[in-house]
């Protein structure tokens, strides 16, 4: 990586083109930053002394890309690009203060308050020192005020330490913890977009961690704080706050294997997990590039799924049942209140569905007992009928769930079934999608009501429903055998 890379260069020019229309420009923070880690980075943030939202405007136009405002008030806006088929996001701020020194000491911490000036690319402005912090692993606020001033920098913090292995002091913690209360005058998107970015790092346990240390786990997942008090239970080995980490960190070592495996996995159950992922590796990558062109960020979603997956639990009265302490109806319990909380945080309405099923039907019996089945195609088809396309990551943190709550007293047989269950799960999904999941449709309403002469309700869809089922386990294969299954079914009503 360099300051003279295709995308800049080619953005660089469009806006020196017109420089008269803009002022001065600088690129800034983030950008400058990685350039000196040597690091890639597909976000660019430019400064300018006036008509920023023309300068963004400007880009998009030239790259084809998407516009909008951010903040009509200091003429921020925002474009979203591809370049040389990279997306990138690029964003133009009008210069805050008399010039780029005054812009900079405004900024979070200093190793984002560096800047370089776009009619010379080899000269970086750093007037906070932000470079020797950033060789030093430092993490500085720019001013005593930084976390007061804006205290979503309280969630920019725990993503820099953790991202670039910063240390910190006393005084930059204690500074952390006054403003985290303040979270909760933030807008939900904001706090989104910051637990995004922190969510796609790696080690999501010492994020989480992190998060805790510094007050912020609290302001954030209010709902999750009262699994601290629930103790070790047979059959938990841990207490389900650790439990909670615990899936989160198995369940983004899954994600992550699917397009890079681990060289030595933990233990031979993470083991027998990469095996299966392997197995259908080229399948998964493509599951997830698809969801990826949704705009549904995977990691993220999954990783809210396992820290919500078991938050009912602190609202439900437990009981025995087999030497087992159980919490009846917590998977959906759990799945409610996850809804709440990603409202409240602004995630669209399918993000939301696709956390609330995967909590919802964790617990589902077919993961349980269709490795039990020689012929599991009826109850494929039933799992995914509830589902959808959710139904493949449940997978995952069905597993993740197990071997946390066991560890290593999980029996062999156990496992074994567990495996077995998802591996068939995955074979339907991905081998027999058209057969099993989603068979074709031989009638529909408007048949059975001309040949049976059903009315529409309940009736007519309760047999539409049993049709496909029949299709999903081969008994019915043509039109027919429908009608004749139809018409049968119709007469015992």
């Amino acid at each position: 990586m360099n300051l003279e890379e295709a995308p800049l260069i080619r953005i660089r020019d469009i806006l020196l083109a017109n420089i008269d229309d803009y002022g001065e420009i600088y690129l800034i923070g983030g950008y400058v930053r990685d350039y000196l880690l040597q690091k890639q980075n597909k976000d660019l943030d430019f400064s300018v002394t006036k008509n920023a939202a023309k300068a963004a405007r400007s880009i998009a136009d030239y790259f084809g890309g998407d516009f909008y405002m951010l903040d009509h008030q200091r003429e921020t806006a925002r474009t979203l690009i591809t370049v040389d088929h990279v997306k990138m996001v690029v964003d133009v701020a009008t210069i805050s203060g008399e010039n780029i020194n005054e812009d900079l000491a405004k900024r979070d911490f200093t190793i984002n308050a560096m800047a370089v000036d776009l009619a010379d690319l080899n000269k970086i402005i750093d007037p906070l020192n932000g470079r020797t912090d950033l060789l030093a692993h430092r993490l500085i606020p720019c001013s005593e005020n930084s976390f007061t001033n804006d205290s979503v920098r309280t969630l920019r913090a725990v993503r820099f330490i953790q991202n670039l292995s910063l240390d910190y002091d006393k005084k930059v913690k204690q500074a952390i913890k006054n403003a985290s209360k303040n979270l909760i005058s933030v807008s939900g998107e904001r706090i989104r977009d910051e637990l995004c970015h922190i969510f796609n790092l790696p080690d999501i346990k010492k994020s989480m961690l992190l998060l805790v240390e510094f007050a912020l786990f609290r302001q954030l997942f209010p709902d999750l704080i009262q699994l601290q008090d629930i103790p070790p239970q047979p059959p938990h080995v841990h207490d389900a706050f650790t439990h909670t980490f615990r899936v989160a960190e198995l369940t983004q070592l899954f994600i992550e294997s699917i397009k890079n495996l681990p060289q030595q996995p933990e233990n031979e159950f993470l083991n027998d997990v990469l095996l299966l992922v392997g197995k259908y590796k080229n399948c998964l990558v493509k599951f997830l590039d698809e969801l990826a062109d949704r705009n549904i960020s995977i990691n993220t979603l999954m990783i809210l799924a396992a820290l919500y997956h078991d938050s009912g639990k602190a609202l439900i009265v437990p009981t025995r049942e087999d030497d087992k302490v159980i919490y009846p109806n917590h998977a959906e319990k759990s799945a409610n209140i996850v809804c709440e909380r990603m409202k409240a945080l602004a995630f669209s309405n399918e993000e939301i569905q696709f956390v609330y099923s995967v909590i919802r039907y964790h617990m589902a019996d077919e993961l349980k007992t269709i490795g039990e089945e020689e012929d599991p195609y009826r109850s494929i088809y039933r799992y995914f009928r509830e589902t959808a396309y959710s139904g493949v990551m449940i997978g995952f943190l069905h597993l993740a769930d197990l071997i946390a709550t066991y560890e290593n007293s999980i029996s062999p047989s156990r496992w074994k079934l567990a495996l077995k269950s998802v591996d068939k799960i995955f074979d339907g999904w991905f081998n027999h999608y058209t057969e099993v999941v989603s068979p074709p449709k031989l009638l529909n309403g408007n048949d059975l009501m001309e040949k049976l002469g059903l009315q529409p309700g309940r009736e007519l869809g309760n047999i539409l429903k049993q049709i496909r089922e029949e299709q999903a386990a081969g008994i019915i294969l043509e039109r027919n055998a429908a009608l004749e299954f139809a018409e049968k079914m119709f007469k015992g009503m």
